[in-house]
């Protein structure tokens, strides 16, 4: 069996014992991999939360600021093997890049742009579920915790008071989004570039990753906050 239908059979398995969830595209989103013997020293310079605490279970919130201490952008880290992946907007990423490549000089770190290799989903359990169990399989039941599935990639539970999950799939499971519509689970405006589906309540447009319209991208710290909290 192919590593692809060993993949899609997985997911197929998780579903066959699945509730209904909400699930839809985030396009809007993107992802810069950090890696290298450096990385994590790196980042634990120019950004403002404590690296050691990112592990394989718990994702972070953290800022990237400005030398004045503004905050310029929001991100959401996740351990990704021996690299850190962040999660932001994509119409942030080419300015982050630029500026935190300054710092670099002698640092064996690589900061790339990846989001061509991901797909970002969000997912809300549907009304009356319970988001114990889910088409991803076992799901994560604290803000920031994270499971990794085999077949489709890592699940973190979003801050806020309503339980809502980012998936960060490789881009390549291409038979993921059949195998979800096959299943029921795929809410209808799911497709290549479209914007995320709101049936049942789920929104998904804003994570509290956003630039908050700020000059220059900058958001004060007080002014962020995640959306359903």
């Amino acid at each position: 069996m192919s590593s692809g239908n060993i993949r899609a059979a997985a997911v197929a398995a998780a579903i066959a014992v699945a509730i209904a969830m909400h699930i839809g595209p985030l396009p809007h989103l993107g992802v810069v991999s950090f890696s290298g013997t450096d990385a994590r020293a790196f980042l634990q310079a120019q950004l403002t939360n404590d690296i050691e605490n990112l592990t394989d279970t718990n994702a972070q919130l953290s800022a990237w600021c400005s030398a004045k201490g503004r905050v310029r952008q929001l991100l959401l880290l996740i351990a990704h093997g021996d690299d850190v992946i962040a999660v932001l907007p994509r119409s942030s990423i080419e300015s982050m890049l630029l500026g935190l490549k300054m710092f670099v000089l002698r640092t064996k770190v690589s900061i790339v742009d990846r989001s061509d290799d991901f797909r970002l989903l969000g997912a809300q359990p549907a009304a009356g579920a319970t988001p114990s169990a889910s088409v991803f399989g076992a799901v994560p039941h604290e803000a920031l915790g994270v499971t990794t599935n085999a077949a489709v990639g890592r699940i973190v539970k979003l801050p806020g008071g309503t339980a809502r999950f980012l998936v960060i799939a490789p881009a390549e499971e291409n038979g993921l989004r059949s195998i979800l519509a096959d299943a029921g689970a795929l809410d209808a405006g799911f497709g290549g570039g479209e914007a995320a589906p709101a049936g049942g309540g789920f929104e998904f447009g804003d994570i509290g990753l956003g630039d908050g319209g700020g000059a220059a991208g900058e958001i004060a710290l007080d002014s962020v906050h995640p959306a359903g909290g």
